[in-house]
């Protein structure tokens, strides 16, 4: 994005809307390609106006990581809203509040326990909560394996409990994000259909069908090229892109959307450093890309006034309010005069954002808007 003579406070997140707008009409392609329907995670841009840019209709359904933003889209008119977390215990009141208002709220479960508590409670209500199973693909993180028997234990259960409604199963191939190329995150998207197909044929084998065959993460969505018998599609970091996704293969720098917007505030001559007033809590210690490729600290340098970085220059040290950016010669301090703005490319969208209220969008017709975004649980 090309920014000049801005008067925007630093640090600041700014959106390109070019670069937003493309992001989101590649991935609604895809979807189209696929012949499958697209359920955007929210949990990346939490915001109203980016969540219609991405729907066809505000009934179409969205997936969204806690219960304020759940409660937030459900209240803007997105009615099919899935709940992503595994849910617990304690949450189980907060969550049937929604579903009383919002009957299409669904919820997603590995745990027979929790599911009986979900199902007492509900009965309480005289509500029908709708229920997916998370099946766990590739040892990242929570849900059932595909075969285990707890899941059809527990897909038994909610069919037989009025209290519940069985919906299907929901996938999310988090260990996609370890991928180090564009073609094995192919080959895990593969996995991932593989992986989920074995659930569903599970249940299938006991009478049990799925309405809703959910998969997803930003690097499967977009390389994915078989669905087998899948419903629909999830994605997230997808809407921004970030360097982490860059190293995957997934994007190229030029498709990143979001930036923190920074000043420089300090020369440290005798260091071959310059000082921005962008640090940890602006950009977040997201150290994504440590691992990949090619790190980039915290965040690359872009230069707004031509869009592209500035000699691959990074962020190498993240204080509190302040970030550090290393020189690799001294003629670097004239092109990075004190006061001069930059754009900081981030490691992990999702993790940068968090730490702001509101996005700064430079509009398609060259204009600044303020869109706001809900943060919180």
């Amino acid at each position: 994005m090309k920014l000049v003579n801005t008067d925007l406070q630093t640090p600041c997140l700014v959106i390109d809307q070019n670069k937003l707008q493309q992001n989101i009409s590649r991935m609604l392609s895809k979807c189209r390609s696929l012949n499958v329907q697209f359920r955007p995670h929210l949990k990346t841009a939490k915001c109203l106006d980016i969540a219609r840019l991405m729907d066809q209709s505000p009934t179409n359904g969205v997936t969204v990581s806690t219960l304020l933003e759940a409660e937030y889209f459900l209240d803007n008119g997105f009615d099919d809203v899935l709940y992503a977390v595994t849910i617990a215990p304690n949450k189980i009141e907060q969550a049937l509040k929604l579903v009383a208002k919002h009957p299409e709220f669904k919820l997603l479960i590995d745990n027979i326990e929790v599911c009986r508590q979900l199902a007492n409670a509900s009965q309480q209500q005289s509500l029908v909560t709708q229920v997916l199973i998370e099946i766990d693909v590739d040892g990242h993180r929570a849900g059932l394996l595909p075969e285990q028997i707890e899941l059809s234990e527990l897909a038994c259960f909610i069919k037989d409990d009025p209290a519940l409604k069985f919906k299907g199963l929901m996938t999310h191939a988090g260990e996609s994000y370890a991928c180090r190329s564009k073609i094995e995150a192919q080959a895990h998207a593969e996995l991932e259909v593989s992986e989920m197909m074995k659930a569903v044929e599970h249940l299938k084998s006991i009478g049990i069908h799925s309405e809703i065959i959910s998969v997803g993460s930003t690097p499967t969505a977009q390389t994915m090229t078989k669905t087998a018998a899948v419903t629909e599609l999830r994605a997230g970091v997808f809407v921004f892109n970030d360097l982490v996704m860059k190293n995957i293969g997934v994007c190229e720098i030029e498709d990143i959307a979001l930036a923190v917007l920074a000043t420089v505030i300090s020369h440290k001559t005798s260091h071959n450093r310059v000082i921005i007033d962008a640090g940890g809590l602006a950009l977040s210690k997201d150290r994504g890309t440590a691992g990949q490729q090619q790190d980039y600290g915290y965040g690359l340098i872009i230069d707004p006034e031509t869009d592209t970085p500035i000699d691959n220059l990074i962020v190498n040290q993240a204080n509190q309010e302040h970030g550090v950016i290393q020189l690799i010669h001294s003629d670097q301090f004239a092109q990075l005069a004190i006061g001069k703005k930059l754009l900081i490319l981030p490691n992990h969208a999702c993790m940068t954002a968090a730490a702001y209220e509101q996005y700064a969008v430079f509009t398609q017709d060259g204009n600044i808007q303020h869109w706001p975004r809900i943060n919180g649980w």
